[in-house]
């Protein structure tokens, strides 16, 4: 009887080294950053395509008022005697008036575009006007943001949409005159923030009121979406960090309420105190938000759990994270109402390599541990690399800071992507404990 050949025996296929894992998370992170680029390209484009088909919609001709005449006065009425500036909008006074804080007066020439039926109602929109703003129509107040003088109501997050009265239109010559209140670079946080105006549409109320819902949804209520399931989430995480006795949780969970609350800067526009003031607390509250989300990083991957050396590490980042809390609004101080934005420049850019090392360190360690939220933080690290990117290039003027601002969301998300993972381990904690508790009993 003739032996059958034996099967070569194959031993199973060893994980890969944390080396090899290292580089594929790396190339995780290039794709998330790649994705999310042509996500933001994709969205500027079908707002781009939406305005075009607004333009041309059946109800009527939409007009886009790109060109007019600015006046830099604090009149309460259109300065006529004046001599005035040719402007083209969008009109950013980073640009066109650097150094100037106060109120600029815009007037727009147009004709009453063609409308299907004279019971169609005509209006105006202006997707930006910062950081307040009053129109008129022909002479005759029509809408007005709330106060102009200090404290000015933040309207720089707010699409206005004004509607126009058929007894004030004319069918021909209507003057249009827009006066804003704003504040100059130097004396904001973040250049969304900066005076200007947006150029102005005038057509149909209805086509018009879409484009107006569209930009409030995407700015205002999906942030607000966004930060209540923030709030549920921190307060779960919180209570959870105390029954469990879990520093990272409760970490976790300020990191959700912290940016919940700041979110309310998008929406919440009558506060009252002046504009510098309100943009020195938005800059200070990143000092502890950024503390809390190091510190949630550094005790998810386990860090301080390795020996004593890493404890006493430990104990010397925390004293940095405090420290930088108090040194923060002492730069301020030091460099006065003149230095806020080119310091909090500088502020943004630490608190991101903060972060970034944070999030290095935890896939470093979840490779060398292989843990399964090794995948997970790379998709997270890929994000933070777009968000931190496309921050930096805005407050440097090397993207557009009008518009859409991914931040808003992009982040909430990832806390939201991160909150799903931690209630998947604890379920799977309390799932094993359970089945351990039925073991004993049964015995």
């Amino acid at each position: 009887m003739r032996d059958e050949p034996m099967e070569p025996y194959s031993k199973p296929t060893p994980p890969p080294p944390p080396a090899d894992l290292v580089w594929r998370g790396l190339g995780v992170v290039a794709l998330a950053v790649l994705a999310l680029a042509l996500v933001w390209i994709a969205l500027r484009s079908l707002a781009q395509r939406e305005i075009e088909a607004l333009k041309s919609a059946g109800q009527g001709e939409i007009v886009v008022l790109h060109e007019g005449w600015a006046i830099a006065a604090p009149d309460a009425a259109f300065p006529a005697g004046r001599t005035a500036e040719a402007v083209r909008l969008p009109d950013d006074w980073t640009a066109s008036r650097p150094n100037y804080q106060g109120t600029v007066w815009y007037r727009l020439n147009f004709d009453t575009p063609a409308r299907p039926d004279t019971e169609t109602l005509m209006a105006a929109y202006i997707e930006r006007a910062c950081t307040n703003l009053e129109v008129y129509l022909n002479g005759q107040l029509l809408h007005s943001g709330g106060r102009m003088s200090e404290p000015v109501t933040r309207n720089c997050y707010q699409s206005q949409l004004i509607a126009l009265p058929s007894f004030l239109l004319r069918a021909t010559g209507n003057q249009l005159d827009v006066r804003v209140v704003g504040e100059q670079l130097k004396h904001v946080s973040a250049r969304q923030r900066v005076g200007g105006m947006s150029e102005v549409r005038i057509g149909p109320m209805q086509s018009l009121q879409h484009l107006h819902d569209q930009h409030v949804f995407w700015n205002i209520t999906l942030a607000q979406i966004i930060a209540g399931v923030q709030l549920v989430l921190g307060a779960f995480a919180i209570v959870l960090a105390f029954v469990r006795r879990l520093n990272y949780l409760f970490h976790f969970g300020m990191v959700c309420l912290g940016w919940a609350l700041l979110s309310a800067r998008l929406w919440w526009r009558n506060l009252p105190l002046p504009g510098t003031s309100v943009e020195l607390l938005i800059c200070m509250a990143f000092a502890p938000l950024v503390g809390f989300s190091v510190k949630f990083l550094l005790g998810y991957a386990g860090f301080g759990l390795h020996g004593e050396r890493e404890t006493r590490y430990g104990r010397w980042i925390d004293a940095a994270l405090w420290l930088q809390c108090l040194a923060l609004p002492g730069s301020f101080i030091l460099a006065g109402p003149d230095g806020i934005f080119p310091l909090a420049r500088v502020w943004y850019a630490f608190f991101a390599l903060e972060i970034l090392a944070a999030v290095a360190y935890f896939v470093w360690r979840t490779a060398r541990d292989r843990k399964p939220e090794f995948w997970l933080m790379c998709v997270v690290l890929g994000a933070v690399v777009f968000v931190v990117g496309f921050e930096l290039a805005g407050q440097s003027g090397w993207v557009p800071a009008w518009g859409m601002n991914v931040s808003n969301f992009v982040l909430p998300l990832l806390f939201c992507a991160v909150a799903v993972r931690l209630i998947q381990v604890y379920a799977r904690a309390l799932q094993t404990a359970e089945g351990a508790r039925f073991r004993l009993e049964s015995r």
